[in-house]
């Protein structure tokens, strides 16, 4: 057997190994159960340590989870980055959290107690 060929064989393998595990394991999928995954269940606010990797129900590497500000309360639907600011003349520190509509502003001085400040709504479409 040639390498490509060995290859092309590896690789179907691989494709086949890789559909037939997406599938419920046999069976025709008409004949399938289609009952709907249930639905998430809600992100928790409260003080979660990082065990194996998870601080409830986010990744982490050796850093717990204090508290956290749920997007409903600020506004938005889904977030995707976060950035901190911290007032040197104060010592107030604030988590600037970007999400699909503007940017929400949290006071985290006490992380025991976050307080979200306000929303920017963003200045493009949604």
């Amino acid at each position: 057997m040639t390498t490509g060929t060995a290859r092309a064989v590896a690789a179907a393998t691989v494709c086949t190994a890789i559909l037939y595990g997406c599938g419920d394991g046999g069976g025709s999928p008409l004949s399938a159960s289609m009952d709907p995954s249930p639905p998430p269940r809600p992100l928790g606010t409260d003080a979660e340590m990082c065990t194996n990797g998870r601080a409830g129900d986010f990744r982490c590497d050796g850093i717990a989870l204090h508290r956290r500000v749920a997007l409903d309360v600020m506004g938005g639907n889904t977030g995707n980055d976060i950035w901190g600011w911290s007032d040197a003349e104060t010592g107030q520190e604030v988590a600037l959290m970007g999400m699909n509509n503007g940017t929400a502003f949290v006071d985290v001085s006490d992380p025991e107690n976050p307080v979200f400040l306000g929303r920017l709504p963003t200045q493009t479409e949604e």
